[in-house]
């Protein structure tokens, strides 16, 4: 037994052969030094090998007949997958799904944050290519297909004679033509299929080629225009000559007409001493969003029926493309059911000014407030002077509030002054805030942000500037954000000069034992072009206080204080890594969502566009 357990070959031992007689040649397996016995050397380990050359080869021959054997076996596998799969179907639970239970999916396959895209690749065309079945079931549903966004040319070329034109210019517009009355067709045959329900529509105007031919309205074009009576809602990009003649129609051909975006400057008059067009008169109208600079209303304004507006001057635009406060004052005189209103206007360059220049001209002096008794969404895009239009609004509904100016010298901006010192009554109310820091002074922010206590939201923005400010300052010359304000912001634990055995009855009911600023504060985003402010920039150790802070103390107080939710910081000033790193804690067991902030070119002039989400 004992020789026998002696001859055993240990597991993974290549040879059986003892290896003694080799063991003079070791020391040349950790060096790299030549054999130096000559022939026999050579001869002796060319000897040893042999028999782990022979291993070798049977091995490979194993591997190669294992592998033969399971691709055979791969082969056999395969048809008969495809067997099981065909009568699997059968009984698959979709199709046991009764029609009702699949059309309330189908409802929810659109998008709920556009209108859906006219192309098979997206519902609800995509749905109609999937089975028999899905198809009959989709096209008859007609809900589906009275959302849309579309692609239309709004004029096309007219066919010239054969004398006027050459064999290139011919092949030219027969291509474009063929192509414009495919359009048409899948036009109509896709509106079509939704019945006589109202239409939503998203249209891009695809006309941009020039011809030396002559144009005319297309087909298209004027096939849509048919349908205004049944059109509730458009989002559309018209071009020049498309928005003149859309202007052409009378307010009561767009009688179903409730909701309006578009871009309207340069065309139709709508510039600089220009008036809105009858689309903007629909009787039923109760959302509009426009780019464009209006200086002039129609008599009457029939706008006592809107609840959101939106006036944006064109990218770009100055201080003097912006409509002036007495133009915004008589507009939202007209306006007194708005819920939510987002506006451009260039304010007063004194800031000496009194009320009076603000009213329009003919209106009562004494009569110098703007009662906007539903509005809960303000945000006002600006140059100058605005304290007084501010001062103006009475707003006790409002919970969200923008203010951007785009010409503020540093710490010279004092409308979120002026906007808190007047409206005390609404400032409980408030729930997010929306500024651009480098116009106040830091310890003006911090008074305004106290006087709102309830506070959600908070997007801070602290655009490129040429000015620079020392980094050995005393706080109170301290401009715009600083670290210092998410420090303030950053709640601690109260301190009780109690036994543990005493703290069991205490309740604490106010945040004098750990004093914050807006501590009800559940998503920061803060924003930032420059690299590394001298004003005292945000790091990273203070943002992981902050956050540590908000969980920890909201976990015992969560009356007095919210956890975060949300946090977006910028890149340019923490490096991206380092913060996902730095807050994954939080991340995984608070769901923090943290996002960030990539650099853009200019962050005062960044518009929200249709698609933005305002939440």
């Amino acid at each position: 037994m004992a020789g026998q357990c002696s001859e055993a070959r240990l597991p993974g031992t290549l040879v059986d052969e003892p290896t003694s007689h080799l063991d003079f040649l070791d020391h040349y397996l950790s060096t790299n030094d030549a054999p130096s016995g000559g022939v026999d050397e050579q001869q002796a380990i060319s000897t040893y090998l042999a028999q782990p050359r022979q291993r070798l080869q049977d091995v490979s021959k194993e591997i190669r007949d294992l592998e033969d054997r399971l691709a055979d076996l791969q082969r056999r596998r395969a048809p008969i997958v495809t067997h099981i799969q065909k009568y699997r179907v059968i009984s698959s639970f979709i199709r046991r799904l009764p029609d009702d239970i699949i059309r309330e999916i189908f409802r929810r396959c659109l998008s709920t944050e556009r209108y859906p895209v006219a192309h098979v690749a997206e519902a609800p065309l995509l749905l109609t290519i999937v089975c028999k079945r899905w198809r009959e079931i989709v096209l008859h549903m007609p809900e589906l297909w009275s959302k849309a966004h579309i692609i239309v040319n709004s004029f096309e070329a007219i066919q010239l004679s054969p004398d006027d034109i050459d064999d290139k210019h011919r092949e030219f517009y027969t291509t474009i033509k063929a192509e414009e009355d495919r359009k048409y067709a899948f036009l109509r045959t896709y509106l079509g299929r939704a019945g006589s329900l109202p239409l939503y529509l998203s249209i891009h105007d695809d006309f941009s080629f020039s011809t030396p031919a002559p144009m005319v309205t297309s087909s298209a074009m004027k096939w849509l225009l048919s349908l205004l009576p049944r059109i509730k809602s458009i989002r559309w990009d018209a071009k020049p000559d498309a928005a003149k003649y859309l202007g052409t129609f009378p307010a009561e051909a767009f009688s179903e007409l409730e909701e309006l975006k578009t871009r309207w400057w340069d065309s139709y008059g709508v510039r600089l001493g220009g008036e809105l067009p009858p689309l903007f008169l629909a009787p039923k109208l109760r959302d509009v969003e426009f780019w464009g600079s209006p200086t002039r209303l129609p008599k009457p304004l029939r706008w006592n029926q809107l609840t959101g507006l939106s006036m944006h001057s064109k990218w770009g635009a100055s201080y003097n493309d912006a409509p002036d406060i007495p133009f915004v004052v008589e507009l939202l005189s007209a306006c007194s059911k708005l819920q939510t209103l987002t506006i451009t206007l260039k304010g007063l360059q004194s800031t000496t000014s009194n009320n009076t220049s603000l009213v329009p001209r003919g209106a009562d002096t004494h009569q110098l407030s703007l009662p906007l008794t539903s509005l809960w969404s303000l945000r006002l895009y600006f140059w100058g002077d605005i304290d007084g239009f501010l001062r103006m609004l009475y707003v006790p509904k409002l919970s969200e509030l923008c203010l951007r100016g785009y010409d503020t010298c540093p710490g010279s901006s004092t409308s979120l002054p002026a906007f808190v010192d007047s409206h005390s009554y609404c400032l409980s109310s408030i729930e997010r805030l929306d500024i651009i820091a480098q116009g106040y002074p830091h310890l003006t922010l911090v008074n305004c942000l106290e006087q709102l206590p309830c506070l959600r939201h908070f997007v801070i923005l602290d655009p490129p500037t040429t000015y620079r400010q020392s980094e050995y300052v005393d706080e109170e010359d301290w401009i715009g954000f600083c670290g210092d304000l998410l420090v303030r912001m950053t709640p601690r634990k109260p301190e009780i000069n109690l036994s543990s055995n005493d703290l069991d009855g205490v309740t604490i009911t106010s945040l004098r034992g750990f004093p914050c600023l807006c501590p009800f504060i559940q998503r920061f985003d803060f924003y930032e072009c420059d690299n590394y402010r001298l004003n005292r920039h945000l790091t990273l150790d203070t943002v992981v206080r902050f956050v540590a802070g908000k969980w920890d103390v909201s976990q015992q107080y969560p009356d007095l204080v919210s956890r975060l939710r949300y946090i977006t910081v910028p890149t340019r000033t923490l490096p991206e890594k380092k913060v996902l790193r730095g807050l994954k804690e939080w991340q995984e067991k608070a769901g923090l969502v943290v996002k960030i902030a990539h650099q853009f070119i200019d962050v005062s002039r960044r518009f929200p566009t249709f698609e933005d989400d305002q939440d």
